[in-house]
């Protein structure tokens, strides 16, 4: 979250209220370049500092939270907040001095690219409250928005529409996010985080036993069966998502 211009909010969080952040450090990933060698962990983050970094930015949050809630307020006084769809969602995430890092950059974590998406949207939402599992991207918002607006959308998009979640149907698209830099690319899906870099080297998490990232599946690739087949799947889903993107969408016409 980058620097506030808004008065504060009438509350914030209290310190004690803040989650403790993971100190444990990771296996060591590979420096790539100047920027990401300045990312690495620091054992220079005390335990209050880490706190007051987090307390700073949860209070952020709540003056964020009472912002939304004046806009959805004025909505309502309006008389539009039926007929209005409202979304949620950040461009990034931050590590906040978990893994003893901050900011955001290698290898796209969780702490920094899983951010919020949430919709709001009394007149086509199915059953509203609901929380959806599956993974989706940010590029699916804007073919979203454009399908609940009866807009046509372009052919050359890449993301997916996510209406039919709205509508409490399944959604039809690979369960997985895409995170790319010019020299590494990240596929988060529902089980894994795998990592590919431009000379070949991968990196594999399990998700689901080690949801925080903090041992490395990848170097006993060639051992374990299980590692092996996560691997082959995650290639064949990343090439999958790549041809996906450049094939051309089918023209609509939903008016």
């Amino acid at each position: 979250m980058h620097r506030q211009l808004l008065r504060p909010a009438p509350a914030v969080l209290r310190p004690a209220a803040v989650p403790e952040p993971l100190r444990t450090i990771r296996s060591a990933p590979p420096a790539l370049d100047d920027q990401e060698r300045a990312e690495q962990p620091s054992t220079e983050l005390t335990d209050s500092r880490l706190r007051a970094i987090k307390h700073g930015y949860f209070a952020a949050l709540s003056e964020l939270d009472h912002h939304i809630g004046r806009i959805l307020e004025g909505l309502e006084a309006l008389g539009r907040a039926d007929r209005t769809m409202v979304v949620l969602l950040s461009d990034h995430g931050e590590w906040l001095g978990d893994h003893l890092r901050l900011a955001k950059g290698y290898p796209a974590d969780d702490p920094v690219a899983r951010v919020p998406l949430v919709m709001r949207w009394p007149d086509g939402i199915v059953r509203p409250g609901r929380r959806v599992s599956d993974v989706v991207e940010l590029t699916d918002v804007m073919p979203t928005v454009l399908q609940a607006l009866g807009i046509p959308v372009p052919t050359d998009v890449q993301g997916q529409s996510l209406l039919s979640a709205l509508r409490d149907e399944p959604l039809d698209r690979l369960d997985i996010a895409i995170t790319e830099h010019e020299r590494w690319t990240s596929v988060r899906s529902s089980t894994h985080h795998y990592l590919v870099h431009e000379d070949g080297r991968e990196r594999l998490w399990d998700m689901v036993e080690d949801p925080t990232e903090h041992r490395e599946l990848g170097q006993d690739r060639g051992q374990d069966p299980v590692v092996h087949t996560a691997l082959t799947r995650h290639r064949c889903l990343l090439l999958q998502r790549q041809l996906q993107a450049r094939r051309e969408l089918p023209r609509t016409y939903p008016y």
